[in-house]
């Protein structure tokens, strides 16, 4: 079944992204300092959300499962802060994001897409 990647992007936009774009895998930068942030517990999640390291798994494996992949559904949610101390702030678009992440693999299962497409043999 061919997808309709438009669809795709609209419904993204329609949850509340504030872009969406589908991108090619081989060009994502994968750095594994990403990972020592949240080692380090910048955000407060480590060992919180199943989401998060150290339950999302292996650095490594992870960019090898991402690798197998031909395109990265990407979007981007804006909250507004008071300043850039605004820490109630950046969790409230936190929230928002995960509600808006929530709800698009909702919508994912409702028409049967659970897995990316993988390239084609």
């Amino acid at each position: 079944m061919k997808q309709n990647y438009e669809e795709l992007l609209e419904q993204v936009r329609g949850l509340g992204a504030y872009r969406a774009e589908l991108i090619d895998v081989e060009k994502i930068r994968f750095d594994r300092a990403f990972r020592e942030l949240c080692e380090q517990n910048a955000c407060g999640n480590y060992g919180q959300c199943w989401m998060c390291p150290p339950d999302a798994g292996d650095i490594d494996e992870l960019i090898a499962e991402a690798g197998s992949y031909r395109r990265a559904l990407v979007y981007q949610t804006v909250g507004k802060l008071e300043d850039s101390y605004d820490f109630e702030g950046m969790m409230e678009a936190a929230r928002l994001h995960n509600e808006l992440s929530r709800a698009l693999a909702k919508w994912l299962s409702l028409i049967h897409i659970s897995e990316p497409t993988r390239p084609e043999p």
